[in-house]
Formats: structure tokens, sequence, C-alpha cells
């Protein structure tokens, strides 16, 4: 299945046949759909422009915020795995270790 198949089924449409009776279930409770769906559709837009080379270090990217719903979806999803990951991961250093200033946010500069 395609990520983006996944983003389909937090839909308001799908609403009534799949997250109110199940997929809500997959996340904490008082987590809304349109969060959820939110959170999906970022992410697999950021995921799409990485997968198609596209830039994502830009000021006008705010490669830092997407990385940040990446993280929030993630948590939602798994904690227990999003914590294991977290603690291993060398992103944050990596991205902090970014010659140019600014590079990795948004600042509406270009």
């Amino acid at each position: 299945m395609t990520f983006g198949f996944w983003s389909t089924l937090t839909v308001g449409e799908r609403a009534p046949t799949i997250w109110n009776p199940i997929l809500h279930r997959a996340f904490p409770k008082g987590t809304g759909r349109a969060r959820v769906h939110g959170l999906v559709t970022s992410v697999v837009k950021f995921r799409n422009r990485l997968a198609h080379n596209e830039p994502v270090f830009s000021t006008r990217t705010g490669l830092e915020n997407r990385l940040a719903e990446v993280r929030v979806l993630f948590e939602l999803i798994d904690p227990d795995a999003y914590f294991y990951v977290a603690g291993h991961s060398t992103l944050g250093a990596a991205l902090d270790s970014c010659p140019i200033s600014g590079l990795t946010s948004a600042t509406g500069i270009d």
C-alpha cells in the first residue's frame, strides 16, 4: 500500500465508515480525525518532495517544521517506537551542524 492510500483513510468523508468505528482507536484518546489528517497530509507532501529529489533545505520549505510534523504523527501512532527512534537518532545533530544559518527553518527569506 502506498503512503497516499493511508492518507485517504483520514479524510472527512471516511469518518462515518472508517474513522469513527475503527481508526480512532489507533490513536490516543481524544485525538481528532482532522488533526491526524492534517499531519498525514503534510507528511505525505514532505515524503513526496524527498522522493522526487525536490528541495527540502530552504528558508521557504521549513525543514524543521516538516520534521516536527513527522515526529508528532510518529508519536501519535506508536509512542514506544517513537521514543526508541528519537533516542537513537542522529538527525538532530546533523541538522545542528548545517553550515548555513537558518537553512533548515522557515523564515520567509530566500
